[in-house]
């Protein structure tokens, strides 16, 4: 399976599955930048409102991204990158109410910005290919890691503004940044 055919896959599934939501979901799109990788990426996530972290006794969403790099590309070689992540964001500070535990949608929306850190799991697949002197070499790459960082949501009359930062630690360690936009219902 090719990227191109995965990534076609995906996103059809997050368009056909629009008209199927249900009450929590959030669909996303951003444009990120992975520090390491050096390049821009597409990301697309789905997340489901509803959840609780004991730890911090906060409102959680669970969910996750798939990221598709675009990373520069020197002559004669080819990079294909992506990530598949699975985070836990968890809410820990509004700061027009003071209140860490927003608990639906509704709330959310009226109080304004929400701040959550973000914890998860993360696989990095990458590829390079090199030609040169009429010789041709690839190497391959699966890593898995842990995710870590913070973001924030402001509501929107269309849809919530997000910003993240997160950290990839493990053996594809990088900073991701990105900025997007999630629709919910």
């Amino acid at each position: 399976l090719n990227m191109k055919k995965l990534f076609a896959i995906i996103a059809s599934c997050a368009l056909l599955s629009g008209g199927a939501w249900a009450d929590g979901m959030n669909f996303g799109v951003a444009g990120v930048y992975g520090l390491d990788l050096e390049g821009p990426g597409i990301q697309l996530s789905y997340y489901q409102d509803g959840f609780y972290n004991p730890i911090t006794q906060s409102a959680a969403k669970l969910g996750g991204d798939f990221t598709y790099f675009l990373p520069d590309e020197p002559p004669g070689a080819s990079i294909t990158a992506f990530t598949v992540n699975v985070n836990l964001l968890t809410s820990f500070y509004n700061p027009e109410s003071g209140d860490t535990d927003v608990y639906d949608k509704e709330t959310e929306s009226e109080l304004g910005m929400d701040i959550y850190a973000i914890t998860g799991l993360n696989l990095t697949r990458t590829s390079v290919e090199v030609k040169a002197f009429g010789f041709k070499a690839s190497a391959d790459s699966n890593d898995f890691n842990i995710n870590i960082g913070a973001g924030l949501t402001m509501p929107m009359g269309f849809g919530d503004l997000f910003g993240e930062a997160k950290y990839v630690l493990g053996g594809a360690s990088q900073l991701v940044v990105g900025v997007g936009v999630r629709f919910s219902r």
